[in-house]
């Protein structure tokens, strides 16, 4: 664990609600920005943070800036920003209240180390191993009130979760202290978990031979 400490909430500071992602840009696709855009359009006065590698070139995030105008949300209330050294992007969970996920390709280092800067996700649970990650890994964490069944259920969630801020506060200032006594963090049983499941596996093998 990086030596980076929980910030306050930054809403109450601010006024304003504001979402952040560290997703790579291939992850943004068409039905991501739609349906992050009901939810900046449902909440006028929130704010959407954006970081990753390929906003280094100036042509990507006038790229991106121009699919968000084209969804119905101005440029200006986005802030998008290129990568950060560890520390720095630890550090950026400050500015951020609470994470939207993409999907059907969800966040996976990503949300652990959110959640670790007192920073939940608000994912959506697909049908696929890969696109359950997220929903698993809030589950795992005790934080199954954060997991959506459908788009819609997504964007009526992360309304919902922004506008309880007194809720956010509070997860935000216990979420380091609890997260290691949960399973998410339980490297010993997870490890049990699987030897179980692959000794299992080599029976049933065994068994069919």
């Amino acid at each position: 664990a990086a030596p980076v400490p929980v910030a306050p909430l930054p809403a109450r500071k601010n006024g304003f609600i504001t979402f952040g992602s560290f997703q790579r840009l291939t992850k943004l696709n068409d039905a991501v920005l739609a349906a992050w855009a009901r939810i900046l359009t449902a909440l006028p006065s929130s704010r959407l943070r954006l970081q990753m590698i390929e906003m280094r070139w100036p042509e990507a995030r006038q790229q991106l800036a121009a699919r968000f105008q084209a969804v119905g949300i101005d440029p200006a209330r986005l802030t998008i920003l290129p990568e950060a050294p560890r520390p720095a992007y630890l550090a950026a969970h400050s500015e951020i209240d609470l994470i939207l996920d993409t999907f059907p390709f969800p966040g996976g280092t990503t949300t652990c180390e959110a959640l670790w800067m007192g920073v939940p996700t608000v994912t959506l649970s697909g049908r696929t191993l890969l696109a359950r990650q997220g929903g698993s890994l809030l589950c795992a964490a005790g934080l199954g009130d954060w997991v959506a069944d459908s788009p819609e259920a997504y964007v009526a969630l992360a309304i919902a979760k922004a506008n309880d801020t007194e809720t956010l506060a509070a997860l935000r200032g216990r979420l380091r202290s609890t997260l290691p006594h949960t399973p998410l963090f339980d490297a010993k049983r997870f490890a049990g978990h699987l030897q179980d499941a692959l000794e299992g596996m080599w029976a049933n093998r065994s068994k069919a031979a």
